[in-house]
């Protein structure tokens, strides 16, 4: 890239004045197929490769035997009353196979050999602009100071470094190398294997693994190549055994492109690399057909038309923005404000989206798109009780509805999968999803009886991952795509629902059986912890907001509805949502005393966000119940890790306590859960991206919500973000809304993408207002403390 390209923002930069640590610290790029880890070294770059259709293994079949006829004897233990131990052991029975691993594909080495080991470093810096995608390493030594610039372009699917010699001349080493077993193909420009053929689950579950812990072989495991091509300005380019070196050039561009055997999920990965390495040439061809000036134009143009849709701006006495970025986390480690970092937070959530889920690529996962172990935490699976559905809870109210297309395409691969789960191992109609989901889309418990059932047998996840897809057409309604892509999906989830759903024998009322919390647990009448029982409050939200929403889209969409009858039935006789005797919202339709009262799962609040069943104005009898959930959660320790702080934030928002919002984001990075490159580490050192993506959506809750019909704008304003402004975020209906405050002081701006009719709440107005706004005309509004009305007109 050269230097007159545009001039960064500098509130958008994240810079250190030393290299990052390790993997976890090192800078992520990404176009939501090759994923990138810079490690901003100064001598050796490591430059850490993923391709995202890289996985273990292949298509699975559940081989549970027996499992209609296992539901009915659950169903019969569970409404017989008594202890749930039994529940527990025989729920096991449901769980098939382990999902597989999402694999590394390898490294790029840059080496800068006129360095020697004892080498002093000078003006080292190293920086990620977030408006531009682009990474940048400058340092200088006693034969040289150099500069590299490194991208991954979504146009041109490929990776560039641009090393350019800002004084001497360069005198590099560059290779691939990978974890697996490669061969070298056309020279040492290519490299070529396959991920393994299994994974010990073990090892990615932190139990006792075996030796080894991967196995290779001709019957499983994913084929991948990675190439790339070179450029000297000025020097020559020598192959030697296993890299190229690089003599006395003014600028080298590297283009690094990559390809897997993976055709989809019903089909075993070939072991034919020769349409990959074709692929890969064609697309480091027409790489090198355009000048690297071109491609970063391309690139910058692409990744900024997304990225600079949506800002937020927070003011504070003093500007950190000329610190590195780990200084500043260090100062309010110490005790100090910086509400410039929590903006940085929001908008590095936007960028790791971007970065890890764009149109035909697979979804985010629990790591994005970036992961250097064969053995990875959870094995870099799409965790579906929070997880997934987390990573992408920022994508529409954060301007950026295309990246929640690989998500939808999930959606629609699982409604197809899960319907053998639910006939074969439910014996239900419709389609259902559990507890993790792989590229070969499992949708059947997975464990294979060793895992407890409350982190496997959760049917209704599919339902909160269709949620997702729901959400994106209510932030941009359009009926062709509600009609012909989102009303099969629901109507299959519907049908699942329906024969989840039995009568209590005792009540009448409908509850779901078997049921599980995610990953919570219970002391049953016997004081012995258990996770299985009938009618969990989680089943309870999300059967209710489907069955719901399926009955508003016929009516919406003006079709007649196969199921209607049985699903506005089912709805008349679900139960109340139970509240305890101290005044929380239960778990469990039964009372049961919790095993861990301070766990991390909120999964019973799902109604207050993301759900809209819980209002703090139109139900107010909920939202205290939900608010004094919390507070006892809280005297318990919650939360304890990074999701469940953004989830956490996210319900205190919709609950209108600003300062507990703050105080929540304030904590997470004073507990070191933000590490120096301002990614979530958890204390197992593991990274999981739902905490930033998680946190930028809270953050976004606490400045506009628009559930329940009403756009409400800055709903949870804490004292400390005295002044700032937003730009560019996004209200269900099509509505653009940008914000400006400051003591005593908002301007609103609404833009809306088609005519209509809404209702908005502005800071100080007892009650919301009814505006028509124009199809692409600003209306804006000017509030000042005291005022008797706020004005409003054309912006």
């Amino acid at each position: 890239m050269t230097s007159d390209e545009a001039a960064p923002r500098t509130d958008d930069v994240l810079w250190w004045q030393r290299a990052p640590d390790d993997w976890l610290s090192a800078i992520p790029l990404g176009n939501g197929r090759l994923g990138a880890k810079v490690h901003g070294r100064a001598v050796t770059e490591r430059i850490a490769l993923n391709l995202d259709t890289l996985w273990s293994g292949g298509p699975q079949q559940h081989s549970i035997v027996g499992g209609p006829a296992v539901v009915d004897e659950l169903r019969r233990l569970l409404f017989a009353g008594g202890a749930r131990a039994e529940a527990d052991r025989l729920a096991r029975t449901l769980e098939g196979p382990d999902v597989e691993a999402f694999q590394p594909a390898g490294d790029l080495e840059i080496t800068d050999l006129s360095a020697r080991a004892d080498t002093r470093i000078i003006d080292y810096r190293t920086e990620l602009d977030m408006s531009t995608g682009v990474a940048t390493t400058r340092y200088g030594h006693a034969a040289t100071a150099l500069r590299r610039t490194i991208y991954v372009s979504y146009p041109d699917d490929c990776l560039v470094a641009r090393i350019d010699a800002l004084q001497g001349s360069l005198h590099l080493g560059i290779r691939l190398t990978s974890p697996h077993p490669t061969v070298s193909s056309m020279g040492p420009l290519t490299i070529q294997g396959y991920a393994p053929a299994w994974v010990d689950g073990a090892a990615c579950l932190f139990r006792e693994p075996q030796d080894p812990p991967a196995r290779y072989g001709d019957h499983g495991g994913v084929g991948f190549v990675l190439g790339l091509d070179v450029d000297a300005d000025g020097g020559e380019v020598i192959r030697e055994e296993d890299r190229l070196v690089v003599c006395g050039a003014s600028s080298v561009t590297i283009r690094l492109a990559g390809g897997t055997t993976f055709q989809d999920w019903r089909t075993p990965a070939s072991r034919d690399l020769r349409p990959v390495r074709a692929r890969v040439a064609g697309l480091l061809a027409a790489a090198a057909a355009r000048s690297e000036p071109d491609l970063a134009q391309r690139h910058i143009a692409d990744h900024r038309a997304l990225y600079e849709r949506a800002e937020l701006r927070l003011d504070s006495p003093v500007s950190r923005d000329d610190l590195p970025i780990d200084e500043r986390i260090a100062l309010v480690r110490d005790g100090g404000s910086d509400p410039g970092l929590i903006a940085d937070l929001f908008a590095f959530g936007r960028y790791l989206l971007i970065a890890s889920s764009r149109p035909e690529t697979q979804p985010a996962h629990l790591q994005g798109i970036w992961n250097e172990s064969i053995t990875p935490p959870w094995f870099a699976d799409w965790t579906t009780n929070i997880n997934l559905q987390m990573n992408y809870w920022v994508a529409e109210v954060g301007a950026l509805p295309e990246c929640v297309e690989p998500l939808i395409g999930l959606v629609e691969d699982l409604a197809e999968a899960g319907r053998v789960t639910a006939r074969e191992v439910f014996g239900f109609d419709g389609w259902c999803v559990n507890h993790n989901v792989d590229i070969w889309r499992t949708s059947w418990p997975v464990g294979e009886g060793l895992n407890t059932p409350k982190a496997s047998l959760t049917p209704t996840c599919g339902m909160w991952i269709l949620a997702q897809a729901v959400e994106h057409e209510r932030f941009d309604p359009d009926e062709t795509f509600a009609r012909d892509r989102l009303l099969p999906l629901v109507e299959g989830a519907v049908a699942f629902a329906l024969d989840l759903l039995v009568p209590h024998p005792t009540t009448g009322h409908l509850v779901t059986a078997p049921s599980t919390s995610p990953e919570n647990e219970f002391l049953d009448v016997d004081d012995v912890v258990a996770s299985v029982d009938y009618g969990s409050t989680f089943d309870l939200w999300l059967i209710r907001d489907l069955l719901t929403g399926y009955l508003h889209l016929g009516e919406r969409l003006r079709v007649a509805l196969s199921r209607a009858d049985d699903a506005a039935r089912a709805l008349s006789l679900l139960p109340a949502v139970p509240l305890g005797s101290d005044g929380r919202i239960q778990e469990w339709a039964t009372p049961w005393r919790e095993a861990e009262p301070g766990h991390r799962h909120l999964s019973h609040l799902y109604g207050l966000y993301p759900g809209d069943g819980i209002d703090l104005i139109e139900t107010p009898e909920l939202a205290a119940a939900a608010q004094r959930t919390l507070d006892v959660k809280a005297t318990h320790g919650h939360p304890v890790n990074g999701w469940p702080h953004a989830w956490a934030v996210a319900l205190r928002a919709r609950l209108a306590d600003a300062e507990t919002c703050n105080a929540l984001l304030e904590n997470l990075v004073r507990t070191d859960k933000i590490g120096r490159g301002l990614l979530y580490i958890s204390s197992r050192g593991i990274f999981q991206i739902d905490a930033n993506l998680g946190v930028s959506a809270a953050i976004a809750e606490m400045l506009l919500q628009s559930h329940r019909g009403t756009i409400r704008v800055l709903p949870a304003l804490p004292r400390s973000w005295e002044r700032g402004c937003f730009r560019g975020l996004r209200a269900r209906g099509g509505v653009s809304v940008s914000a400006r405050w400051s003591p005593g002081e908002v301007d609103i701006e609404l833009t809306a993408q088609d005519d209509g009719v809404h209702s908005v709440l502005v800071p100080g107005a007892d009650e919301p207002e009814l505006v028509h706004l124009r199809s692409g005309v600003r209306t804006g509004w000017s509030w000042r403390r005291g005022a008797q009305a706020s004005s409003r007109g054309p912006a």
